[in-house]
């Protein structure tokens, strides 16, 4: 079985970057004047920078003003990130598995484009990913699955054949709506708040293979 499709997230899951983007946002409010705790970031996971950004200074920003902030604090992360980069384990054996048997493979984020685009050069990922959508690129951010629908449009991802890995409520929320099988990854959400939001929940990419990927399309089980 070769027809089938990956699509992920990327914060998160192809970058296990949380604590990065925690402690650039953190340091960034600060200096906007707010002192932000890693509780309240928490509740911020899978947003977009404009929606913490509302969150953090209801109605005192312009769009254009939480856009030109919000890319000040993706370089912070980007600047923060870089020393220590790496891509998630067991993620490029499973990446370079799909392309060898065909499949097709996509990444959607909620990130803005520079961070797209970050994660794919930084991880020398053009090799294994066939396309990289970012949410400001389509109509709503998740959790509507507008940018999960479109990367499946454009590697021609049908959603019975289609796995999508996902870590937050926000993502969880937008994967589920576009029926594919949905796979959470425990960086951010435990397994048990991940029951019935995910139809599989693993620790790492490298739990699984392409056997076990197979398995769970064709049968609904992993084993």
């Amino acid at each position: 079985m070769s027809q089938f499709a990956l699509l992920f997230d990327i914060d998160g899951v192809v970058l296990d970057n949380n604590d990065i983007h925690e402690e650039a946002w953190l340091e960034y409010a600060a200096k906007l004047g707010k002192l932000l705790t890693a509780e309240e970031f928490y509740h911020f996971i899978g947003g977009t920078n404009e929606d913490i950004l509302e969150k953090l200074f209801p109605g005192k920003m312009t769009l254009e003003e939480k856009l030109w902030h919000g890319e000040q604090k993706e370089a912070l992360y980007r600047a923060m990130f870089n020393p220590t980069f790496e891509v998630a384990r067991g993620l490029r054996n499973l990446l370079k598995s799909a392309k060898e048997v065909g499949a097709a493979t996509a990444l959607a984020s909620n990130g803005p484009v520079s961070n797209v685009e970050y994660a794919m050069n930084q991880g020398d990922l053009f090799p294994l990913i066939d396309m990289a959508v970012s949410a400001y690129q389509v109509g709503k951010p998740k959790p509507a699955p507008d940018v999960y629908l479109k990367a499946m449009e454009l590697i021609g991802a049908k959603p019975e054949t289609s796995v999508i890995f996902e870590d937050s409520k926000t993502g969880l929320v937008a994967a589920q709506a576009t029926g594919c099988i949905v796979v959470g990854i425990t960086t951010t959400l435990s397994k048990a708040e991940m029951q019935g939001k995910a139809d599989y929940a693993i620790d790492s990419f490298e739990e699984i293979d392409l056997a076990w990927i197979e398995r769970v399309i064709l049968t609904g089980k992993p084993q």
